[in-house]
């Protein structure tokens, strides 16, 4: 089960990677990555989910996707950003990374470094 008030160190993180991002993957995942138009940038917890089911269940809500970053929950913390659960009605494993405790867009300098500890993970279908 879930929790869904904590997001606990040890739990694995997944952000979608899209056909166009994808493409400034070639030596692992890009900084571009962490970035979002949108304010926080939104990850899927693993939620004792093989890969495979979340890659599949980013591919029902972005078709567009073709990889995924994998992030500890710790490293992100020891980045000094904010991993915060959003679980939605449609999506419970939704959470968002923010920036820090005031600011939820990512810097870039903070987006470099989530991407230094992230993992490529292609297509795992």
């Amino acid at each position: 089960m879930i929790d869904k008030l904590n997001v606990h160190d040890d739990e694995m993180l997944y952000r979608s990677i899209s056909e166009e991002i994808f493409a400034t993957c070639l030596n692992g995942v890009s900084s571009a990555v962490y970035k979002s138009k949108n304010g926080g940038v939104s990850v899927d917890r693993e939620g004792c989910r093989s890969v495979s089911e979340i890659f599949a269940s980013f591919l029902l809500i972005r078709p567009k996707t073709k990889a995924m970053a994998q992030i500890k929950t710790l490293d992100c913390r020891n980045l000094d950003t904010i991993v915060i659960p959003l679980p939605l009605n449609e999506n419970i494993y939704h959470a968002e990374i923010h920036n820090s405790s005031d600011k939820i867009e990512m810097s870039d300098s903070k987006a470099k470094k989530l991407s230094r500890k992230s993992k490529l993970i292609e297509t795992p279908l």
